[in-house]
């Protein structure tokens, strides 16, 4: 059996989801592949694949429960002895009878990119065993699961907790400046647990949540790319305050004629800059030690053979 789950971005509301804000996330075109053989035995032999088709991870477990025969990475293997376990608890049927299953998952992108290869492995777990991926993912993880349902989406959504409440909804987001619109990678990725659990020891007011939903629900409906860049800059100084500290761009841009916003854990992973074209764009942050930078119709409509030569010129420039 095949399966596919997508890659995420989130393009606001980071944080603040765990407080109810309404957020705006991105599923990708890309994002990582999963295929299970079945032979006779008793045990799961698991291989692991990067974008360029090396073995980042391999472990074999026993299938009765999970204990980890062999493995190049002790805590991956265990976490994912966790998701498998999870997924025997929410559905009794998954792995019941003896066999050996060869798995082997593949990314379409980078693993550092923070593009949600976690949630994404839930959720293939969760295909392969007909489980529900929420109910393994807050087994295993603390976060919002936004990524969850990210991942399953075809299309943009608005996520939302109230309470022990999920409510999401796919949307249509295709602003007419998509074309001005930039992924970079810094080079710097983090932890998003612990980024999480940083942040529940700020102090959050009922005013920043709500104020993060309407800036959710105006980017969505931003028609012109100045509204869009008062927004996410708008969006960057709400945070900011927050977390006591200062926006990336006036960190570290202050000479860039574009907006820039963090996406996901501040400080790594991704940064969106708006900008003229890609050339212009990608000379800038590559004079910054960013040489990574990928069109926003790439990442979220191209696919992984679109993607590649983007990544693949950014290694030549380092």
């Amino acid at each position: 059996m095949d399966y596919f789950a997508r890659g995420k971005v989130l393009l606001s509301g980071e944080y603040l989801v765990l407080h109810g804000a309404k957020v705006l996330a991105l599923p990708c075109s890309v994002g990582q592949r999963m295929r299970v053989r079945k032979s006779t035995g008793s045990e799961i032999l698991w291989k692991a694949y990067d974008w360029k088709d090396n073995i980042w991870f391999e472990a074999d477990l026993d299938i009765v429960d999970f204990h980890i025969k062999r493995t190049t990475d002790a805590r991956v293997a265990k976490r994912l002895a966790r998701v498998l376990k999870a997924a025997v608890r929410d559905n009794s049927d998954f792995l019941s009878r003896w066999a050996r299953y060869r798995v082997t998952t593949q990314l379409e992108y980078p693993i550092e990119w923070g593009l949600g290869s976690s949630a994404s492995l839930i959720n293939l777990v969760a295909q392969w065993a007909e489980a529900c991926p929420f109910t393994i993912y807050f087994e295993v993880e603390n976060g919002s699961a936004y990524d969850i349902a990210a991942s399953a989406s075809d299309s943009p959504i608005l996520y939302q907790i109230d309470g022990d409440a999920l409510h999401y909804e796919e949307v249509t987001f295709q602003p007419p400046f998509v074309d001005q619109l930039f992924f970079i990678y810094t080079g710097h990725p983090q932890s998003s647990p612990e980024a999480r659990r940083a942040f529940r020891q700020k102090k959050v007011h009922s005013d920043d949540v709500r104020t993060a939903t309407e800036l959710t629900e105006a980017l969505l409906s931003a028609n012109d790319l100045p509204t869009f860049e008062a927004l996410i800059t708008e969006h960057e100084r709400l945070i900011a305050n927050i977390l006591q500290t200062t926006p990336i761009k006036e960190q570290a841009f202050s000479d860039y004629p574009g907006a820039v916003k963090s996406l996901g854990a501040w400080g790594g992973d991704m940064l969106l800059a708006t900008g003229p074209d890609w050339q212009t764009v990608k000379s800038y942050f590559t004079d910054h030690g960013m040489p990574v930078v990928v069109p926003y119709s790439v990442l979220m409509e191209g696919g992984a053979k679109e993607l590649a030569p983007y990544i693949e010129s950014a290694q030549t420039s380092m």
